[in-house]
């Protein structure tokens, strides 16, 4: 399914490499999260949007490791690669994000909406969903931050690739115990979506 540059992937990845990843992800005794006190750096508010604070594993940064756990998350990478037939040439950060249930918030609440890129042609992001959970991935476009223009729910397995400057919002999980997601952002010249 796709919507205008928003492409979802299914069935790219083995069950056992979608279970590893769910179970070092959730493994406190040997698996660290980082405390953000917001979803996003710079962005735009619009209607119903509530920043919370969120949990962050940085397993690559400004195109560096660092994490130990970095080659457990590039198999997600390898599989894509051959399910979209293209080639990385670079990356910008690999990162998991994990959100829980927020009080007060609805199903029309959203995170400020933002882009991963601004400035930078041929650079991709890749959401990877690493659990079944509520708390919708939004898309707009830019000319109206109030509607989004395609939503997903995260389901275990499943991605929606993206340009890195679509305008995007995650939210809260209101019915899962967690929301967690690797973020994948990298440059391909061959990828044309």
């Amino acid at each position: 399914m796709s919507n205008e540059k928003i492409t979802h992937i299914e069935n790219f990845l083995p069950t056992d490499i979608q279970d590893n990843i769910e179970n070092l992800m959730t493994d406190s005794s040997v698996f660290s999260w980082f405390l953000y006190s917001r979803t996003a750096g710079d962005s735009v508010d619009s209607d119903n949007v509530i920043d919370t604070s969120q949990l962050v594993h940085q397993f690559l940064k400004d195109g560096k490791q660092n994490s130990d756990y970095l080659k457990d998350t590039f198999s997600v990478a390898e599989y894509l690669e051959k399910k979209i037939n293209i080639k990385i040439d670079a990356w910008d950060r690999v990162k998991g994000n994990c959100l829980f249930p927020y009080h007060n918030y609805t199903k029309d609440n959203h995170h400020p909406i933002h882009q991963d890129i601004s400035k930078e042609d041929n650079y991709y992001t890749f959401l990877y969903y690493v659990n079944d959970s509520d708390g919708d991935t939004r898309f707009f476009n830019k000319n109206n931050f109030n509607e989004p223009i395609f939503k997903y729910t995260p389901k275990k397995g499943t991605g929606v690739l993206f340009p890195s400057k679509t305008w995007h919002s995650s939210s809260n999980p209101m019915h899962s115990d967690y929301r967690m997601v690797i973020n994948y952002v990298f440059k391909s010249e061959e990828l044309l979506i």
